[in-house]
């Protein structure tokens, strides 16, 4: 039980993480870091907790094409895999 515990909490982490990486992909523009009048990078960490609302307030966060966006569903999904990874080490022994 304590290790498939452990290994859902590390899927979740790399699902959390896949979705950090994604705001700062190209296709989203850098989400964490913008520009700022000067043309100076700045980490700006309210647009992460604006994206981390928005699937509570926007419908189409749910939709098939904009799940990837959804920080819930990538971590459930990690959280999935990880624990599919776990039976799949056990099953080597």
């Amino acid at each position: 039980m304590e290790l498939q515990l452990l290994f859902g909490i590390i899927g979740g982490c790399i699902g959390f993480g896949l979705w950090v990486a994604l705001l700062e992909s190209e296709q989203m523009s850098g989400i964490i870091f913008r520009c700022d009048d000067t043309g100076a990078k700045i980490f700006t960490p309210q647009n992460i907790l604006l994206y981390m609302v928005a699937p509570f307030h926007h419908l189409f966060f749910w939709y098939p094409p904009f799940l990837q966006h959804n920080w819930i569903i990538m971590t459930i999904l990690g959280i999935t895999g990880g624990i599919s990874a776990k039976f799949a080490c056990l099953s080597m022994i």
